[in-house]
Formats: C-alpha cells, sequence, structure tokens
C-alpha cells in the first residue's frame, strides 16, 4: 500500500477504484499501476493543530492506494509520489497547457472584433466606461495568416500537459505555444512562425 497526502482542494475529485500512477525513490525510472482502495473521512492534521503552532493551516486528507504488482523490495515508509487518474477523454480536442493565457473581458472583445474586421463598436465592447472593471478570460492565441488571433476557449480535465477543450476551437487550428512570459505578454495580431513538433504535428511560436 501508499498512503498519500492529498490537499483537500483535490480530494473531492478522487473516488475509490480510481487506477494511479506511483512512483517510489527506491526505483529510480519504474512506474508502478496502483488503485485507490481508501479515502480519509477527517483531515490527517485538524486546522486547529496547525494554527496552534503559528503555521498557515494546510488540510490534506488520507488517500490509500493498493499496488497491483509490488516488487518484492518493497520495505515500509520508502517515499513515494503518486498521480491519480480522476477521469479519461479520449479523442477529445486538447491544448498544451503552456497555450492557455488570460485576457481582459473588453480587450479581448475587441481583439475578436478587429480579427473579423469590424469597426470597434461602442458600448461593451468598446472603451471602458467608468465603473466598469475588465473581467479576465481564458483563452489561446490561433495562429492565422503568419499573425496571432486570441480566441476564449472553455476548458474542461487537465492532464499533466494538456487542457481538454469543451469549446471554442475547431480541429485543425493551430495554436501558439511557448513560454511563459512570451505568451502573457503576446498581443492580437503579433507576428509568429510555424514549428513542427516533435510527433509532426504543427505548432505556432511566438517570435
Amino acid at each position: 500500500e501508499v498512503v498519500l497526502e492529498v490537499d483537500e482542494t483535490d480530494v473531492p475529485e478522487i473516488a475509490l477504484g480510481d487506477s494511479a500512477l506511483v512512483e517510489l525513490d527506491a526505483f529510480p525510472n519504474l512506474e508502478f499501476r496502483g488503485t485507490v482502495t481508501e479515502i480519509g473521512n477527517s483531515a490527517i492534521r485538524p486546522p486547529s493543530e496547525a494554527a496552534s503552532t503559528g503555521q498557515t493551516p494546510t488540510i490534506d486528507f488520507e488517500v490509500i492506494v493498493t499496488l497491483e504488482d509490488p516488487p518484492a523490495e518493497l520495505r515500509p515508509d520508502l517515499s513515494a509520489t503518486a498521480d491519480v487518474v480522476t477521469d479519461v477523454r479520449i479523442q477529445q480536442l486538447s491544448i498544451p497547457i503552456i497555450a492557455l493565457t488570460i485576457r481582459d473581458e473588453d480587450r479581448a472583445a475587441l481583439a475578436r472584433a478587429d480579427s473579423a474586421n469590424e469597426d470597434t463598436p461602442e458600448g461593451p465592447t468598446g472603451p471602458l466606461s467608468r465603473g466598469r472593471t475588465e473581467e479576465p478570460v481564458e483563452g489561446v492565441f490561433v495562429f492565422r495568416d503568419g499573425t496571432a488571433h486570441f480566441t476564449p476557449v472553455e476548458v474542461g480535465i487537465a492532464g499533466q500537459e494538456y487542457f481538454e477543450v469543451i469549446s471554442g476551437l475547431s480541429e485543425g487550428d493551430v495554436v501558439v505555444s511557448g513560454p511563459y512570459q512570451i505568451v502573457r505578454t503576446l498581443s492580437d495580431g503579433d507576428p509568429v512562425t510555424v514549428e513542427e513538433d516533435e510527433d509532426g504535428s504543427a505548432l505556432a511560436d511566438s517570435n
């Protein structure tokens, strides 16, 4: 068995029977399959106990994973980490995590209007009126005609490297990916170049 400490924000997503991939420090470069067989009903360390020590309370719950084929050399108290698979999507559009960025709602609307060659309208998508606040919008930059165009997207579950795309993109769209600092400062209409990814797919990189 592997005993995990899972943060309170993640434990509601875990269910008995979920599969897990476990890595043991004592067995580098190996992964072991397992199944979630127990989920704690109470925190490992109560918030009041953490607060009494002056520390910022972290609420973790105990989750036990039973290995399917444990090595004979397995010993108690070995350090381990695990990825619990809470959901699976097959043949679903996805984007690299590093491609997802955030822009202000009004600026995103202006970008959409510009990309459609429309005049900037007055009102909600025009300059901000007094008292209005800009709401953040998640999206990606789509490569079209050599430039980047911001496109809002709705994402679903996340893997280690990719987000599921629920809406906003179509199959064949090429998204801009690159270092976080570059994507964060990218603007609508900025020039980008296309490079071929290792698997042969097209991936646009910001200049």
